[in-house]
């Protein structure tokens, strides 16, 4: 057998440098030298006669066989130390690191605060959380990078299992001083399109889904002034009096009653936008993982935004 010949620490060296990026990275968080970290790589490299990272421009880009091999040495390690501490300290301990992303407003309103409960009962756990947006975190939970996401229904990939749990409603809003200097609102196409736009992305696709929603087209002209990838930056051009551009309704809201902002108001009902718990298929998941799964699906089904 492969193991038999191999020296398990350099396969905890291997994982600090897959998943720090470096060398040097991985030499400080393991306390040993650059040099001695690089013998440990090159002896491992020798034994499995493969290459695990290409050295290029003084920087370390992992082989698919040192992805593959990551992510083995990242599911044994889980479950060597989830049953390490289970003998230490009982069935119900949950220990490791969770790694979670998730759209930055979303994550900080909703999600941190849950996460400060379930922290509280499990005090062995860490946590690592990624806010970005959706498409974002849909592409670092697909590479392996993180056990859990949250992604929105614009963010799909076949390889992905998502199960909705939290509905948010999205409005468009925009400056009180910048729709002064346009005119009074009118809920017809020639009226939009005299504004300027913010989005996410630059397809613009949640502009496009709120006039297909509320008008019934998505062909509008649209002028985008802004992609921002962040509900914040969003938020904060559109009180800039950069354009108009789609926030949440518990952003919305919030601006509104500061006075900041006019939220638009069209007669059909509201555009939702559905987010899902993400994980990707077929991947197997410590014990605290897949506990943090039950329980925010708990939790958020009970939660909604209106």
């Amino acid at each position: 057998m492969l193991t038999e010949h191999l020296n398990l620490n350099e396969l905890r060296i291997f994982a600090a440098v897959y998943r720090s990026g470096g060398m040097t990275s991985a030499a400080a968080e393991l306390h040993l030298t650059q040099s001695g970290v690089s013998q440990h790589i090159s002896h491992l490299e020798t034994e499995l006669q493969v290459k695990l990272f290409d050295r290029l421009k003084r920087r370390l880009y992992p082989t698919p066989a040192a992805r593959e091999l990551y992510e083995a040495c990242r599911q044994g390690f889980e479950t060597l130390e989830s049953t390490l501490q289970n003998i230490k300290g009982g069935k119900d301990s949950l220990v490791g690191t969770l790694r979670l992303g998730m759209p930055q407003e979303f994550g900080a309103s909703v999600i941190a605060p849950l996460l400060g409960e379930f922290a509280a009962e499990h005090p062995a756990l860490k946590f690592e959380l990624h806010f970005e947006y959706s498409q974002a975190v849909l592409e670092e939970l697909v590479d392996g990078t993180l056990d859990l996401a949250f992604v929105d229904e614009f963010a799909r990939h076949p390889a992905v299992i998502a199960d909705p749990v939290y509905r948010e409603i999205l409005d468009l809003c925009v400056s009180r001083d910048l729709l002064a200097a346009i005119g009074r609102p009118q809920h017809r196409r020639e009226f939009y399109e005299k504004l300027d736009y913010l989005d996410y992305e630059s397809a613009h696709p949640l502009c496009l889904k709120w006039f297909q929603h509320h008008l019934g087209s998505d062909k509008l002209r649209l002028k985008m002034r802004a992609i921002v990838p962040s509900t914040q930056g969003i938020s904060t051009l559109i009180t800039a009096q950069m354009g108009a551009g789609i926030l949440p309704r518990h952003v919305s809201w919030r601006l509104h009653k500061q006075s900041s902002i006019h939220v638009f108001q069209a007669r059909s009902a509201p555009l939702s936008n559905t987010i899902s718990i993400a994980r990707l298929s077929g991947r197997t998941h410590s014990m605290a993982v897949t506990r943090l799964t039950e329980w925010l699906k708990m939790k958020l089904q009970k939660a909604s935004i209106d």
